[in-house]
């Protein structure tokens, strides 16, 4: 677990943001900022996971292996966050597109890792 601090602490961040209450959230005068917001936060959280795994795995040689478990375990938490933002206590409401932008995030951003990784090898 220490070896992916950055990751739990990401998580912890956006397991806050993600259920506190909308009230207490800030509007910002862009269409689509909240999808925006979920699209770079997803797309940083699996370019952490990324990183972190990579540190550990690298020499596994399994880096396609590792960036797609990272995209799947960060759409698998921006679907869980949706989920719980449906429960009555947290005062939010679920929406297919936020998941659908913290999917789209999360995939790009371990591509991008990926692409990183191959740029720096070359």
């Amino acid at each position: 677990m220490k070896r992916f601090k950055l990751s739990i602490l990401a998580a912890i961040g956006l397991a806050i943001v993600s259920l506190m209450s909308i009230s207490n959230i800030p509007k910002l005068d862009v269409k689509a900022s909240d999808k925006i917001g979920h699209f770079v936060a997803y797309a940083v959280f699996a370019a952490i996971l990324s990183y972190e795994g990579y540190k550990v795995f690298r020499s596994s040689n399994k880096t396609a292996r590792l960036l797609t478990a990272s995209a799947l375990i960060a759409a698998g938490y921006g679907t869980m966050m949706e989920f719980f933002q449906a429960l009555p206590m947290f005062n939010r409401h679920f929406e297919v597109l936020d998941m659908l932008a913290n999917t789209t995030g999360a995939t790009l951003g371990a591509i991008l890792f990926g692409l990183f990784l191959k740029f720096k090898r070359a």
